[in-house]
């Protein structure tokens, strides 16, 4: 079915906003990644399934495959979200009015498929992906520091702690940026798609206790794991070196305990620290 057929379709089911989204190929039709699919594929509510489908589509255990999908009639499906499952989370974009699947989550899920008709998918989703992305300065866009602040204690805090240390961890980080974003070597800066925090990288004036007389330092490179090994590292890499520039820096340090990864955008090796990671340098041109 081609873009207005799907529309009519789906527009057919009558479904409460808020309670479903668009999966996978449907999501390419909107985005205009794709002219044709074959079904309709939906990631429905446990609320809307228990209160509503179950009943008018007679669905049972014996409608559902080995993919945990309902059959609602030929060309629908559904799976339904119990708010647990980490693979059909209850978060979406809207493209053209309509909920779908956020665009990462498609691609890393082809990707790890990487059948010959996803190639073609993840080729097109990249090339779309590249033409929408945004760089941007934290400082004109603190929305997303409450998320930078989470996604850092995630990746680089302490582990094991109670629900409580953590929330209080990341309100301490979500103070200490907005503090520091008027400083001259402190600079956040995120990468984003459709509103849509993707990663982010810093410049800090210290960044390692055995090494208090070098300053500044490049520091916090992340990209989501959805949207990596696609070359938003460099993207961040090339953004972060560029604001440098900018801003009078001859020379960025790093740290890091990565073998063979910051060599590939030019930092320079310096030496081993005591704590295992590894010295470099950044030459700002």
């Amino acid at each position: 079915m081609d873009k207005q057929a799907f529309i009519e379709k789906l527009n057919s089911l009558n479904l409460p906003a808020g309670e479903y989204y668009i999966l996978s190929s449907g999501c390419l039709l909107l985005y205009g990644l794709r002219e044709k699919v074959g079904d309709i594929d939906l990631c429905v509510s446990q609320e809307l399934f228990e209160n509503v489908l179950k009943n008018k589509y007679h669905l049972d255990e014996n409608n559902r495959n080995e993919y945990g999908f309902y059959k609602l009639c030929d060309d629908v499906e559904i799976v339904v979200n119990d708010k647990n499952d980490s693979k059909y989370k209850f978060e979406y974009d809207i493209v053209d009015g309509y909920p779908v699947q956020k665009l990462g989550i498609i691609l890393k899920d082809k990707k790890k498929r990487n059948l010959p008709k996803d190639q073609k998918d993840i080729e097109n989703i990249i090339k779309f992906l590249y033409e929408n992305f945004e760089i941007c300065n934290a400082k004109e866009h603190q929305e997303y520091i409450e998320e930078v602040a989470t996604l850092t204690q995630q990746e680089w805090g302490k582990c094991g702690l109670t629900d409580e240390e953590f929330e209080t961890k990341v309100k301490n980080k979500i103070d200490n940026i907005k503090r520091k974003l008027n400083e001259k070597d402190y600079c956040k800066l995120l990468l984003v798609f459709r509103q849509e925090l993707v990663g982010f990288v810093s410049i800090f004036p210290n960044d390692c206790d055995e090494r208090p007389d070098l300053t500044p330092w490049y520091a916090t490179m992340f990209v989501k794991e959805e949207y990596r090994k696609i070359g938003c590292s460099k993207i961040l890499n090339d953004a972060i070196l560029q604001e440098a520039k900018k801003r009078g820096i001859k020379r960025l340090y790093l740290k890091t305990n990565l073998d063979n990864y910051y060599e590939r955008f030019g930092a320079k090796y310096i030496e081993t620290l005591s704590s295992g990671e590894k010295l470099y340098n950044y030459t700002v041109s």
